[in-house]
């Protein structure tokens, strides 16, 4: 077939393949969900920062950031747009938010984002083999 010399689809791709039809539109709905509601997820998201000692510029800020990240990280990952980038970006925000869901003390959340880095740790190992996606229709996976 065309991804290896044998004719099964090596375990790589099915990991990618997997992860970009289970995490990335899980991400794109998030995201899209709190791009329609954006005011109402800047006050809900600083509001559980308002006795921790973080600035409230900077909680303002990874506020206003978290819906646009996680809608591009969507894209990027159903697409298998710039794939690699987008795991990328997805370990960012889940460091991102399992420091600020410490600093709040919310442990059973941060127990959650810690899985979805395992997730893209195991997606960035696997991210070589990307078959079914943008980046290899458009030979972007160099």
């Amino acid at each position: 077939m065309f991804w290896n010399k044998s004719s099964e689809m090596p375990t790589a791709a099915w990991i990618t393949l997997l992860i970009r039809i289970s995490v990335g539109p899980m991400f794109l709905v998030y995201g899209l969900g709190k791009l329609a509601r954006y005011t109402d997820t800047l006050d809900f998201i600083s509001a559980g920062f308002i006795e921790s000692w973080l600035p409230h510029w900077l909680v303002l800020t990874a506020a206003g950031m978290i819906p646009i990240l996680e809608t591009l990280i969507g894209l990027s990952l159903t697409l298998g747009l710039k794939y690699r980038w987008g795991l990328l970006a997805l370990g960012a925000l889940m460091a991102l938010l399992i420091f600020g869901l410490a600093v709040q003390g919310n442990h059973e959340v941060v127990a959650r984002n810690l899985m979805f880095l395992l997730v893209t740790i195991f997606g960035l190992r696997a991210s070589g083999e990307n078959p079914f996606s943008l980046d290899k229709y458009l030979k972007l996976d160099k």
